[in-house]
């Protein structure tokens, strides 16, 4: 392999490390997000019966789809926590085992393997934990 080969795949590995840590943090700010805008809108209250009919029916429909849409939000955040991230790291692992086997010794490499194994290792630990 030559050096270009080498950097290339340094950069490769950084650049899956920090998608991973991407995307988790862009899932937990986007489930805060919708569970915070979904919470705040009104759902069944005393003024709904003297209410007319269309804004009794969007009230109880609001009641209804709140939770629908909060479940929603925090199950695709799961996915994306304990699936698609996991997964970038795990690539990063394996791109950055490739470049060091090719001879690669860059602090880019080193940290951007660390970062990869650590959301690993967090992930694991926490699936662990909550399975016992």
């Amino acid at each position: 392999m030559t050096l270009v080969d080498r950097d290339e795949l340094s950069r490769c590995c950084a650049l899956l490390a920090g998608l991973t840590w991407m995307l988790a943090i862009g899932a937990l700010v986007c489930v805060a997000m919708t569970v915070h805008e979904v919470g705040s809108i009104p759902g069944i209250s005393a003024e709904t019966a003297t209410a007319s009919q269309a804004a009794a029916a969007q009230a109880v429909s609001a009641s209804i789809a709140v939770p629908m849409l909060s479940m929603f939000a925090v199950a695709i955040a799961v996915f994306v926590l304990l699936a698609m991230a996991p997964f970038a790291a795990g690539l990063a692992l394996v791109v950055g085992l490739k470049a060091r086997k090719a001879g690669a010794h860059s602090m880019m490499l080193v940290w951007s393997q660390l970062a990869a194994a650590l959301y690993l290792t967090a992930t694991t630990g926490l699936l662990i934990r909550t399975s016992l």
